[in-house]
């Protein structure tokens, strides 16, 4: 169809706007839940991304693991597009945009949601560029802070939701550092916290959330790279 074309389309872009052309090991513009998307030397940066995300099972509020049904399913796509700004070098403002389409399938409950996700407004502090390899020493990371703010504007539902269904204020640190020219790992700790809300006809007031990453990229050619986290 026209619609998945044009899907495609935007996804090959996004994939060669996140390519670092040319560029050594840095994670800039590599997604991730604190990479940057612009360089220091940058004024402002553009991505465009896809996601697909397939769900097996949950874990429940005690540690126990359960698989969905064996009809069951559980499935989200998200088109991405994030637009950045430097007003100082060690400086990242930006902001994300996600379009989503969330379907399940579990026991007699189908449901599916299409639209906007919630939105974002991010800051990026990089505090510390790592030590040159030559230096004698301890090899310091580079070190980056970040503060965000979510605003629930997707859709929630009982069964699937596109957002988190409330604000959040969120912090995180990370520091990475090059191995080799191609070869860089980094490590990311995040918390967030949400404010009550309404969204699903009741009140509630959803814990805060820590987040930990810890990720390899891997550059097999100046314009490729390969990450894992």
């Amino acid at each position: 169809s026209m619609k998945a074309w044009l899907c495609g389309v935007l996804g090959l872009w996004g994939t060669l706007l996140a390519y670092p052309h040319g560029a050594s090991a840095c994670s800039c513009g590599v997604p991730g839940i604190d990479s940057a998307l612009t360089g220091q030397s940058d004024t402002w940066g553009a991505r465009v991304a896809e996601r697909f995300q397939a769900v097996s099972g949950r874990w429940d509020s005690r540690g126990n693991y359960r698989a969905l049904d064996r009809n069951g399913s559980e499935t989200r796509y998200d088109l991405f597009a994030m637009l950045a700004y430097r007003p100082w070098p060690r400086l990242e403002l930006s902001s994300p945009f996600d379009y989503a389409r969330a379907s399940l399938v579990a026991g007699g409950l189908s449901e599916s949601l299409t639209g906007a996700g919630d939105a974002f407004l991010r800051s990026r502090f990089e505090a510390l560029d790592e030590a040159p390899p030559h230096r004698d020493g301890f090899p310091m990371p580079a070190l980056a802070f970040t503060a965000s703010v979510g605003a629930p504007t997707g859709r929630v539902a009982s069964g699937e939701s596109l957002g988190l269904g409330a604000w959040e204020a969120a912090v995180a640190g990370s520091a990475e550092r090059s191995i080799t020219s191609r070869l860089r790992v980094g490590a990311t700790v995040e918390g967030g916290f949400r404010t009550p809300d309404d969204s699903l006809g009741v009140s509630r007031q959803l814990g805060p959330r820590l987040t930990t990453a810890l990720v390899g990229w891997y550059w097999p050619s100046s314009s490729v790279v390969l990450s894992l986290s």
